[in-house]
């Protein structure tokens, strides 16, 4: 009796420690898209549909806008337990990418 508690017990903390992985998608127009999943957020150039695509701004991503033209970010880079900021302009009708320092 005491084993089969304890097993149902185990078993209900591991159904509820499931991961709950969600991810928001945002068309930026021209192919490209955001798409935010905690610190994997980041802009991409592909199928927003299926979430696949070439990273253009990599993680983490924790500020962005776009217009018709441009999209700009901001992102976090961490190395070495360093935290840098890099800031993006994209141009999405040249496909020319310039990070600013």
């Amino acid at each position: 009796m005491r084993k089969t508690t304890v097993l149902i017990l185990l078993l209900i903390l591991c159904i509820s420690c499931v991961y709950n992985h969600t991810s928001i998608t945002e068309d930026l127009v021209n192919g490209y898209f955001f798409l935010g999943d905690g610190r994997e957020s980041q802009i991409l150039l592909g199928n927003e549909k299926k979430n696949f695509g070439t990273a253009i701004v990599p993680q983490e991503v924790i500020k962005y806008n776009f217009d018709e033209r441009y999209i700009v970010a901001k992102s976090l880079n961490v190395s070495d337990k360093r935290k840098t900021k890099l800031y993006w302009i994209i141009d999405k009708f040249n496909n020319a990418i310039q990070l600013l320092p």
